[in-house]
């Protein structure tokens, strides 16, 4: 396939025409901005700004390093940048934390004057003064993002980790300690180490006044206190509130994996099992009056619907929706609720609901008064990590998990690659604009022209936007044929184009208000029943798809395929209006079983209307899932804390899934009714919850059997 493209390209560059180059119905889309195309005004909206994430500097060591210098080191900044021993890192609450404890101050405005005269200085004729004023300016930048205190170390083995943790290490005459260690951190054995002069400082204000007698579990407690590392974009404060969780009984046909030791198979038996479930998991509620003024916080010109949110001990997804109008229509004008300490609470003075699922530990705080006043005291800000975008995508480029779970036969994959075939095809060099489409991506838009000319080096490809005659150039036909082996290659592995796109995971916000509102007064039912969802990307499409397939990766087994029907009645056009963005599922179905113990703290999931996803899952696939261990609270010390990083080092996780994966492939090999068929459909349950177990060792537990 791939000589029969490429010989179609070169003899399209003999006598193509415009009109013959064939356009997939998967990115008509894009045809009007093809024939349309024009640079695009590079100016900010009237009335928003946004600000460049201008990012922080640190030191990153190896502990291989550390071990060779007898855990002392001395390196001015420079030193540290010719070897590689800088990184750049985003802000957060820690690094805003210890700027407040060490009085270091940031002048944005000034920074930005640094940031504009060295990008401009760059683009003029490189002579010695222009190359010493950038040093200068670049010199200044260095000084004024550099955050000395902050160092991350890479643990080569545990020896090292255990000898830094019992007596630190030196770094330019100062003394650093075991700091922090997230979950992201620890699948890469990596600790977050603080100068030792502020360290207890920055954990008392991070602690926030958290009643410490309270028994944790030192994993859970790693993972919260590392959410202070997340990459933010500080936001106004909103008013809130903290209602408590939906948890409901909730009965499961399931395969379920018995762990026997590693000389033996694990046991996989047919069982009914009954779980206890928290139907909102991570989630919470904003009112569109504190969208948009967070949308304008994050200098954007439109308004989000999904957030995800940084607070004290806390994290995940709101969700738009106006819940005091529906208090005034579904609830007869009554706007009193209660929140997690039993208060009553008016919504109508409310911008934003969260759940006790989000605030991990609130009842370390003996009421809301008190959680806010030493939140603020302690310089705690409301941070976002993500948000939804502007608009989503139209064009979903498959993995090889997501299709060798399905059951296909040949004609069905000709008709799965064929999008992908004729998006190859239509590449010609007498057609700029296609070409330029080509080399810019599958999703390729207006916007993302914009962000390409304004930030990207790739100055062939600008070159070719500014002047088409490029496309002559012999140089320019060899890199766009380079492109088109290269997307062959992908496509042989897997890599495809589909229509759909990657959304936020969102619960019914309908059947949340009905749970904080009526409690156990009347049934929480939502505008959903079981195996439906609404998701306003496919409703307002030309054809509307009764039905499509999301998959969350990665994705192992074949009963994670969910087939969901869409459903778009008035009612839920009125009360989901501002969910532009997002896949709101129902509170019924085991939703998060098929899923891999998704929840709905920002988990992303894929979805598309492609006949052949939606009509290939394979028959009565029982979700797979196995006993999840609670873990042990306790009053930790920091000798637990380093005993729970060591124990989370490292991660098997990719070997897990690509154990599967081949399993999966081999599966292939047999007839489905043939002993090897079931031997190896039982070790992939078994690997689908290895890798469960394997994710959970670092995560919170989400599933409760009872």
């Amino acid at each position: 396939m791939a000589e029969n493209i490429l010989s179609n390209t070169s003899e399209q560059a003999q006598t193509p025409t415009k009109n013959q180059i064939p356009i997939p119905p998967l990115i008509q889309s894009q045809q009007n901005f093809q024939q349309d195309f024009q640079l695009p005004t590079i100016t900010p909206s009237q009335n928003f700004k946004k600000t460049p994430n201008r990012l922080f500097y640190t030191v990153k060591l190896s502990s291989s390093i550390l071990r060779h210098h007898k855990f002392e080191i001395n390196l001015s900044f420079d030193e540290c940048l010719k070897n590689g021993m800088i990184i750049s890192l985003s802000d957060s609450q820690m690094l805003k934390t210890i700027r407040d404890i060490t009085g270091k101050k940031i002048d944005r405005q000034l920074l930005e004057t640094w940031y504009q005269e060295r990008d401009i200085l760059k683009k003029r004729k490189n002579s010695k003064e222009n190359r010493a004023r950038i040093r200068q300016l670049q010199n200044q930048i260095y000084d004024m993002m550099y955050i000395p205190q902050y160092i991350t170390v890479v643990m080569d083995n545990t020896k090292d980790y255990q000898n830094m943790y019992k007596h630190g290490f030196k770094f330019n005459g100062h003394t650093y300690r075991r700091g922090s260690c997230s979950a992201s951190q620890a699948r890469v054995s990596t600790i977050v180490f603080i100068d030792e002069e502020i360290k207890d400082e920055l954990k008392r204000r991070l602690d926030c006044g958290r009643d410490l007698t309270k028994p944790l579990a030192p994993s859970k407690y790693n993972a919260y206190f590392g959410l202070y590392s997340s990459a933010i974009k500080e936001v106004r404060k909103p008013r809130f509130c903290i209602v408590p969780d939906y948890e409901v009984e909730m009965e499961h046909e399931v395969d379920f994996v018995i762990e026997k030791d590693k000389d033996s198979d694990d046991i996989i038996e047919r069982r009914t099992v009954i779980s206890k479930e928290n139907r909102f998991d991570g989630s919470g509620l904003i009112s569109p009056q504190m969208a948009k003024l967070w949308g304008e916080d994050l200098g954007e010109d439109y308004t989000p619907c999904n957030f995800c949110l940084r607070y004290t001990f806390t994290k995940g997804m709101v969700n738009e929706f106006d819940f005091v109008e529906w208090c005034h229509e579904k609830n007869d004008d009554n706007y009193i609720i209660k929140d997690i300490w039993g208060k009553d609470i008016d919504l109508r003075n409310i911008d934003v609901i969260l759940s006790e699922g989000q605030v991990k530990l609130w009842d370390s705080w003996p009421s809301q008064e008190e959680f806010e006043r030493l939140s603020d005291e302690n310089g705690i800000v409301f941070g976002i990590t993500k948000y939804s975008p502007k608009q989503d995508k139209n064009v979903l480029m498959t993995n090889y998990q997501y299709l060798q779970t399905l059951k296909m036969n040949d004609e069905d994959i000709k008709a799965l690659c064929a999008d992908t075939v004729k998006y190859i095809q239509g590449v010609s060099y007498e057609d700029p604009y296609y070409s330029i489409l080509f080399c810019m991506g599958e999703n390729s838009d207006e916007t993302s022209v914009e962000r390409f000319l304004k930030s990207s080096d790739n100055y062939w490809l600008k070159s070719l936007i500014l002047d088409h005659n490029i496309l002559n150039d012999k140089y320019s036909r060899e890199k766009i044929r380079d492109m088109i082996v290269r997307r062959i290659e992908l496509a042989c592995l897997g890599r495809l184009m589909i229509r759909g796109n990657y959304q936020c995971i969102c619960p019914d916000p309908y059947a949340y208000m009905e749970w904080i509102c009526y409690r156990d007064t009347k049934p929480i039912n939502g505008l959903l029943k079981a195996g439906e969802a609404y998701c306003w990307y496919w409703n307002q499409q030309e054809k509307v798809p009764e039905y499509v397939d999301a998959m969350r990766s990665p994705l192992t087994h074949f009963s994670e395929h969910g087939i969901d029907k869409l459903r778009n009645t008035e009612e839920m056009r009125k009360w989901y209006k501002y969910c532009y963005s997002g896949y709101i599922n129902n509170i019924h179905d085991e939703f998060t079983y098929v899923h891999a113990g998704s929840d709905w703290d920002y988990d992303i999931i894929s979805s598309t209307d492609n006949p052949q996803f939606v009509n290939g899952k394979y028959p009565d696939q029982r979700v797979v899932t196995y006993d999840v261990k609670k873990p042990h609270k306790k009053l930790f010390t920091e000798d637990d804390l380093f005993v729970t990083d060591t124990f989370s080092f490292g991660t098997q996780i990719g070997q897990i899934t690509n154990t599967c994966s081949t399993i999966c492939a081999l599966m292939a090999e047999f007839p489905e009714d043939s002993e090897e068929y079931k031997l190896l459909g039982d070790r992939l349950k078994a690997g689908c919850a290895a890798q469960s177990r394997q994710i959970n060792s670092w995560s919170a537990h989400r599933v409760i059997y009872v």
